[in-house]
């Protein structure tokens, strides 16, 4: 099986990013991975639907590697994941299964989708960063409505955007719900690890018709997958000891500043 070599620098970049933020290292895998798939052979009318199983399917082992511990160590972290990853499962299914995995989404709206996410999530959370009082280590009362809701547009989200749903549970749950930044990305691991799983298994089992040149199972391309989570597993586990050692205003402004440079690299990407 073909090993991808640049792919591997990325998928620890996006490991590590993504154990360090608390989403999971989408915001990296869809910008690397339609590139791979044209050079593979990939027709380019399986793009996006490529794209986006490739990366849930990454995400989801760089989640587990870098949540697992903090998951199983808190009970509320436990049961607020539950909550949003199930609302959020259900809902990414039905939207892979009905609008992403029937070609309804155009290369054209995938990236202006993904663009308009990633602005409104960098005013949202630098509203919340100018703001120092807001980086409360409080724990807010629950919310189990709120909860649900965030659940189903994260579920919205993901299978459009191929990101795991992670960049708008953590913003989400820290700039709206007020959680600590830290709760909230334990949170959000849990959520990406379910649905991004639920999601992956669906994808396996789609019939595709690509090269003979290209392994894959369904829409899962064996070198992608391969290459970008055997790097960003170890990555992952060290942005989650990274994590630790910061606090909660750094956090914010590292996540910040990384939606922020993935804006502009897709910017560079599209038009230059």
């Amino acid at each position: 099986m073909m090993i991808l070599p640049d792919l591997i620098f990325w998928g620890f970049f996006a490991g590590y990013m993504g154990g360090l933020l608390g989403v999971g290292g989408g915001l990296v895998f869809v910008l690397i991975i339609p590139e791979t798939a044209r050079r593979l052979g990939i027709p380019e009318s399986d793009i996006v639907a490529v794209t986006i199983a490739n990366s849930l399917a990454c995400t989801f082992f760089t989640t587990f590697a870098a949540g697992i511990k903090r998951i199983a160590a808190d009970s509320s972290v436990r049961r607020s994941a539950g909550i949003i990853g199930l609302s959020s499962t259900v809902i990414s299914i039905l939207v892979l299964n009905f609008i992403v995995n029937r070609g309804l989404l155009s290369p054209f709206i995938f990236d202006a989708f993904f663009l308009l996410i990633v602005a409104y999530l960098m005013l949202r959370l630098f509203l919340k960063w100018k703001s120092v009082n807001d980086f409360s280590e409080a724990v807010p009362e629950k919310n189990d409505r709120v909860l649900w809701i965030t659940g189903f547009f994260s579920g919205v989200l993901s299978p459009l955007s191929g990101l795991g749903g992670g960049i708008v549970v953590v913003p989400v749950l820290h700039s709206i719900l007020h959680y600590p930044i830290r709760m909230a990305q334990s949170i959000s691991f849990g959520v990406i690890a379910l649905s991004t799983l639920i999601s992956s298994l669906f994808n396996l089992f789609e019939k595709v018709d690509f090269p003979a040149s290209t392994p894959h199972t369904g829409l899962l391309i064996h070198s992608v997958v391969l290459s970008i989570a055997g790097a960003s597993v170890p990555g992952a586990l060290a942005g989650a000891w990274t994590s630790g050692k910061l606090s909660s205003r750094w956090s914010g402004g590292i996540l910040l500043a990384f939606l922020l440079f993935i804006f502009l690299r897709k910017i560079i990407i599209l038009f230059f």
